[in-house]
């Protein structure tokens, strides 16, 4: 566990249409309406805690370093594409707070997306990242994806606690898409 020398802690809470963000003395994160972009530069653990309910939201996330994103009673609605999108390449820990039901839903068609660069990011899953996904916590994770897989990473993706729900709509793919490894520690999928 990390120490709040080592972490930066952002809390961000969906209201709707907009958000609330408390923490952010860097400047890192912004906000059209409810959809949040997340660009750090920092050399530090970099925690979000999510809070509150919108449906037409999301997270996309720029970071060098491992972020990880505590999800504290959170209800996401992305109509147009992922919900939570990482395209950090480092580690990406998702950890569900104790006696929370947390929902993440995509909708039924991907809107394409541009990254920092002006390239096209990937969006392969309701809750998708470049870098390798780790579950963890105690509360409930329940992903609806309607259009593509429910939660996606190219490399491996371990389940270490909680309760992970991935419910997958027939026009939509795989519940859980790896590469390289699938690993379940502890937890219930």
């Amino acid at each position: 566990d990390r120490t709040n020398t080592d972490t930066i802690l952002i809390t961000i809470n969906y209201q709707g249409g907009d958000v609330a963000i408390e923490g952010d003395a860097w400047g890192y994160v912004s906000a059209d309406g409810a959809h949040v972009t997340v660009k750090s530069s920092a050399n530090r653990f970099l925690q979000l805690q999510l809070s509150g309910t919108t449906t037409d939201g999301s997270l996309i996330i720029y970071s060098w370093k491992k972020v990880g994103v505590l999800l504290n009673g959170v209800s996401i609605t992305n109509p147009h594409g992922p919900v939570i999108n990482n395209q950090c390449g480092k580690s990406f820990i998702v950890t569900t707070a104790p006696n929370t039901v947390n929902t993440l839903a995509d909708g039924a068609e991907y809107q394409m997306a541009l990254g920092l660069k002006g390239d096209t990011i990937s969006q392969k899953a309701t809750l998708f990242s470049e870098g390798q996904i780790y579950l963890r916590g105690t509360g409930t994770l329940q992903v609806n994806a309607q259009a593509k897989n429910g939660i996606a990473r190219d490399d491996y993706i371990v389940v270490e606690g909680g309760t992970v729900n991935v419910n997958v709509a027939a026009t939509g793919s795989n519940g859980i898409k790896t590469n390289d490894g699938f690993t379940i520690n502890g937890g219930t999928l």
